[in-house]
């Protein structure tokens, strides 16, 4: 009996392998990987048009086999020659190996991983033939990273929470190239600053959870009027603390949609604010005046804390009380909570981080060459984050949902947290 020659050998092999769910592409070699992707497109198309190859007798359906074309697919292991099997009507769609795919997903997680750390498309090209050995154009490189849009259009548009218990809204100023009618063909558009807006959540179970991307010219009031609209209509009914800084028309804004829910300012802003009214000499002494304020056990201990501070430094340094009393509706909430849950909203330093983290991947090379290219790397960058550090709960959450629970019990009754 003779023994099978050695793609007969080699398809035995595969077919065990596609067995077994522990299969790793990585593990096998480059022939084996190319049979793989060869009979698993072999099945499709047998599945699609109802019988098997070479197969006799009445066929299911007047559509037939047409031959293959030739696809090089770029893979960690090199390029594969994988033969497509066509069909006469032209219907069939792969989805092993799609239509105009010539890129594998691990090479294509890889080039939007490196995109996302903000890698030229000329150094991801290097980079990805000095790791597997394949030549990728830049066309290819931006074939590909253009479809991150679609996965952003999708997460944007998702569905959110009904409620959540606490939330943090920022924006951040970006450079962008802008193109207009009459800008030079070498110039490419001249650049302008856009804003980012941001807004972190804390979820009933205690997470963090970024909420949306929106780009902007400037941060005003009115367009964060449409974001919380735009909120509204993918499933948010109800927030119980907004924690922003001191943006001028916000608090009514905020009213207007969410009527129930209580503005906490940040007080890391307000000290700035305040301490531009003080010399050198004065800053820490102030500040530990200032901190007396925001650390007391009780709103009627800050009240007089700020009177005792206003008695003290009027005369030298007018101005820091009125700081704290034009925003004292938006400061008082906080002194009837425990210091677990101040520790988190008495700083908008949770929007601030967030932010920090889009620079380092959007500050890099100065200015964007557009606003995709803007939404896409805070996207990716936002993802990153949820699925590497913002995985555990908040610090001490047990301890702050109850005392939730205790201040919000009438809107909080409806939800498990």
């Amino acid at each position: 009996m003779k023994s099978g020659t050695k793609n007969d050998k080699i398809d035995v092999f595969v077919k065990g392998l596609l067995q077994d769910n522990d299969y790793n592409a990585s593990s096998v070699s480059k022939e084996v990987l190319r049979r793989i992707y060869q009979i698993c497109l072999e099945n499709e198309m047998t599945e699609h048009i109802g019988y098997e190859h070479n197969s006799f007798g009445e066929k299911p359906s007047g559509n037939r086999r047409n031959g293959s074309t030739l696809k090089m697919l770029k893979t960690e292991l090199g390029e594969l020659k994988i033969d497509t099997p066509r069909d006469r009507d032209g219907s069939f769609s792969p989805v092993i190996i799609a239509k105009r795919q010539r890129t594998l997903s691990s090479v294509t997680e890889a080039i939007t991983l490196l995109y996302g750390q903000n890698m030229s498309q000329r150094a991801i090209s290097k980079f990805v033939h000095k790791a597997y050995g394949i030549e990728i154009s830049q066309a290819t490189i931006s074939s590909i990273i253009s479809g991150i849009s679609d996965e952003l259009t999708a997460w944007r548009n998702r569905q959110l929470d009904e409620v959540y218990p606490i939330v943090f809204i920022d924006a951040m100023v970006c450079k962008v190239k802008e193109s207009y009618p009459d800008a030079p063909k070498r110039s490419n558009g001249r650049i302008v600053k856009k804003a980012l807006y941001t807004i972190t959540g804390l979820t009933m179970e205690g997470r963090r959870e970024s909420l949306g991307l929106w780009v902007h010219d400037v941060e005003q009031a009115t367009t964060w009027g449409h974001i919380f609209r735009d909120l509204k209509m993918r499933g948010v009914k109800d927030i119980m603390i907004i924690c922003s800084d001191g943006l001028k028309g916000l608090k009514k804004v905020i009213d207007d949609h969410f009527p129930f829910a209580n503005q906490q300012r940040c007080i890391v802003h307000l000290v700035r604010n305040s301490i531009k009214y003080v010399s050198y000499k004065h800053y820490k002494e102030v500040c530990k005046d200032l901190k007396s304020i925001y650390e007391a056990k009780d709103e009627s201990q800050a009240l007089f804390n700020l009177k005792l501070l206003e008695e003290k430094w009027d005369t030298k340094c007018p101005g820091i009380a009125e700081v704290w009393r034009g925003s004292w509706n938006e400061i008082s909430p906080m002194f009837s909570y425990i210091k677990e849950l101040r520790k988190i909203i008495y700083t908008n330093n949770s929007a601030e981080s967030y932010n920090k983290e889009i620079r380092k991947v959007v500050k890099t090379k100065g200015c964007l060459p557009n606003i995709d290219a803007l939404e896409r790397l805070a996207f990716l960058r936002t993802k990153e984050l949820e699925e590497n550090r913002w995985v555990n709960t908040y610090p001490n959450w047990r301890i702050i949902r109850n005392e939730l629970k205790l201040y919000f019990g009438d809107r909080l009754s409806n939800y498990e947290i």
